[in-house]
């Protein structure tokens, strides 16, 4: 395996709770697909839930080597959890385009919250 793109990217709790309150459903279409707003809906805390997606999809972005100009938007990328619990992405649109030009068969995601902030790791792999 090789990896070829490394992010991390930690976010405030408190930070996506306010764009929720006040961009309301402008923010959360704009950056969730419905799958993650039915998860988020159906977890226990709701808030944190979409910050840590949030935290996934900028982690997952640095993970490309690429500039917002390329026209990605942070919907295009998906988190979703398997059966056993670790998350993982889907990658759509421009997104999609990026990874297959840089080779990559696959992205893993290590995600966490605690409190106050959550934080997200994914690598950019190729096997």
């Amino acid at each position: 395996m090789e990896v070829l793109g490394v992010g991390v990217d930690i976010v405030s709790i408190e930070r996506v709770r306010r764009g929720l309150e006040d961009g309301g459903d402008r923010f959360i279409t704009h950056v969730f697909t419905s799958p993650e707003r039915e998860a988020a809906s159906a977890s226990g805390d709701p808030v944190a839930y979409l910050a840590t997606a949030f935290a996934a999809k900028e982690a997952v972005f640095k993970t490309m080597d690429i500039d917002w100009d390329t026209g990605v938007q942070l919907n295009e990328v998906e988190v979703h959890n398997a059966p056993n619990g670790r998350p993982y992405v889907k990658l759509n649109g421009i997104f999609a385009s990026c990874a297959r030009e840089r080779g990559a068969t696959d992205i893993l995601l290590s995600l966490s919250y605690e409190r106050d902030y959550a934080v997200a790791c994914a690598l950019l792999v190729c096997s």
